[in-house]
């Protein structure tokens, strides 16, 4: 089994966090490790995605109230495929937009967790960077309008994680 033919923002990190898990799970094509926290977070952010038709009130109402951009102006989940040139190498690279205007001028990114996104945390994260330069190679254009939306989590009293009902901009 080969990795996947290109590279994405969420390998790199992988690779560089914890390279043993990485070569298993692209090289071998081994299990994927996903958190609880993980998977809450998918499920909220394909309600976001469906528009806010999950089955589960509190997050439908939150989705209702999130920040998007004009309709006919936004693009939800979009995928972004281009190649980084560097001398006679090139570099496939992967990203996929929770959300970017039709004309590549600002993109929002939807984050869950108990943690707070702050400004320190996303650009220690440096997804955005990522996008913003898969979005420069492709369009020759650079985001101008970024926004983080962290939706706050917390546990209820069974354990179970849920939303706050709040977003953090």
């Amino acid at each position: 089994m080969t990795p996947k033919p290109y590279l994405s923002h969420s390998q790199k990190i992988l690779w560089e966090t914890q390279p043993e898990t990485y070569v298993e799970q692209y090289m071998y094509n081994g299990q994927r490790y996903t958190s609880r926290a993980q998977a809450y977070g998918s499920k909220v952010h394909t309600a976001i995605e469906n528009g806010g038709d999950s089955g589960d009130i509190e997050i439908d109402l939150l989705v209702n109230d999130l920040p998007c951009f004009p309709d006919g102006l936004d693009l939800r989940e979009f995928t972004l495929e281009t190649t980084l040139s560097v001398g006679k190498e090139h570099i496939p690279l992967l990203g996929k937009f929770d959300r970017l205007k039709t004309d590549y001028t600002a993109l929002k990114d939807w984050k869950t967790g108990k943690n707070a996104w702050t400004q320190a945390k996303v650009n220690k994260d440096k997804q955005i960077t990522f996008y913003c330069m898969l979005i420069f190679i492709e369009k020759k254009k650079i985001p101008h309008d970024i926004e983080v939306v962290w939706i706050p989590t917390e546990e209820d009293e069974q354990g179970r994680l849920k939303i706050t009902g709040e977003f953090v901009r």
